[in-house]
């Protein structure tokens, strides 16, 4: 992006000398209320953060209490039932005077900007309502806006050469902070121990695989992938969560006609020595599934008719599972070119194709190989934003009760 600033604008939003500038102490927010809780503003208009951002919300929660949260641009995913809930808002018109009366009202101690779609209204706007500035420079116009950039508190960068462009566009190096690119980190899959504990003790020396989030069309890929595979290893067993929980009975009854032996989980069915397939349809234990198989296919991504919104990958990445997927991945497809970039997972595009790459991953030592490449890839994303949010904490923390 070309960012440039015409004259008029400069003038308009001349940068104070130091001696006129507020001080960083937070005024009373939204409810004008002394002692309100910390509330952060997230600016994001790329639908390819927004999973990243509910983990660092997610994060926030966790080091800031009482956090509230509110965005503008694109709709960030919940975070989870135990984070700050987010806000949604429209983003202000693209003007001084809707920005002022936008941030007047909102009053956030801390603002979360990004610099590939950097509006200066609303930097300018926040800056003057005393706001702690953060810029993520997930890209860095050809042109660098130094008056706007130098509003920031701080500058999250992907790399030395971001570093060295700011430096030299004027920015003190204190502010600058080389984090990596920011990515979703492992979401905390919650999973009952005693129920892992008694399913593992029944599973206990037989190889086991998860398809995850499956349609009906998937079932069937599923199915013939695994009658291929247990042909040459007679005791593995198939864990199949499907996506509409509801469809289990119905799906454990046509697996039964067709000849397998099935445990289903909504009517207490353990899957004993002899069982085939396990239909675990009930919801709020995918994180169960994950800790009991070490290989999965994530449904929703090869359907015929699928659209790419089945399961997320940074569950299991974080949990080290060996991941198989079909190539329609647009809900999450920033994350699924990672894992694919460092050889954490498996493409695959039809039964015979699934049966490949299974029959290969069911021996540990390879499904270790893309367990490791894919926490690898997970914990880097938690590390970056564990770097964000310690620097965001202390802003929000100073506002409260100012």
């Amino acid at each position: 992006m070309n960012f440039s600033l015409p004259t008029w604008f400069k003038s308009a939003f001349r940068r104070p000398a130091q001696a006129d500038r507020p001080e960083r102490g937070r005024k009373p927010n939204a409810q004008g209320q002394a002692g309100a809780k910390p509330l952060l503003w997230i600016d994001n208009t790329d639908l390819r953060n927004t999973d990243a951002l509910a983990a660092l919300v997610r994060s926030a929660g966790e080091h800031c209490e009482d956090l509230r949260v509110f965005s503008t641009g694109v709709t960030i995913p919940s975070p989870g039932p135990t984070a700050p809930e987010i806000t949604d808002q429209p983003r202000p018109a693209d003007s001084a005077t809707s920005a002022r009366s936008f941030v007047d009202q909102w009053q956030p101690d801390a603002a979360l900007f990004f610099t590939s779609d950097l509006s200066a209204h609303l930097v300018l706007a926040a800056d003057r309502g005393k706001a702690a500035i953060f810029m993520i420079c997930d890209a860095l116009p050809a042109r660098l806006p130094r008056t706007i950039l130098r509003r920031a508190t701080r500058l999250f960068v992907t790399d030395n050469a971001q570093a060295e462009r700011l430096r030299k566009a004027g920015i003190p190096d204190a502010r600058i902070e080389i984090t990596g690119p920011l990515c979703e980190g492992p979401a905390a899959l919650p999973c009952n121990e005693s129920e892992r504990e008694n399913l593992s003790r029944l599973m206990a020396g037989r190889q086991s695989w998860l398809a995850a989030c499956t349609s009906a069309a998937e079932d069937i890929i599923v199915i013939e992938a695994h009658a291929s595979v247990a042909r040459h290893a007679h005791r593995l067993l198939l864990i199949l969560v499907p996506g509409d929980p509801d469809r289990g009975p119905s799906l454990a009854d046509n697996l039964r006609q067709e000849g397998w032996r099935v445990a289903l989980r909504s009517t207490d069915e353990e899957p004993d020595e002899e069982t085939q397939i396990f239909v675990a349809d009930t919801s709020g234990e995918m994180g169960l599934w994950h800790r009991l198989a070490p290989v999965a296919f994530l449904g929703g991504t090869l359907s015929p008719d699928g659209h790419g919104t089945g399961a997320d990958p940074a569950g299991p990445a974080g949990l080290g599972v060996a991941i198989m997927h079909g190539p329609k991945t647009s809900d999450h497809e920033d994350y699924y070119t990672k894992l694919d970039t460092a050889g954490a997972a498996r493409t695959v595009r039809d039964a015979p194709s699934l049966a490949r790459a299974l029959e290969t991953l069911i021996a540990p030592d390879q499904a270790a190989k893309l367990a490791h490449a894919a926490w690898e890839v997970s914990s880097s994303g938690a590390e970056t934003t564990e770097r964000i949010v310690s620097q965001l904490a202390p802003a929000l923390d100073s506002g409260r009760g100012q």
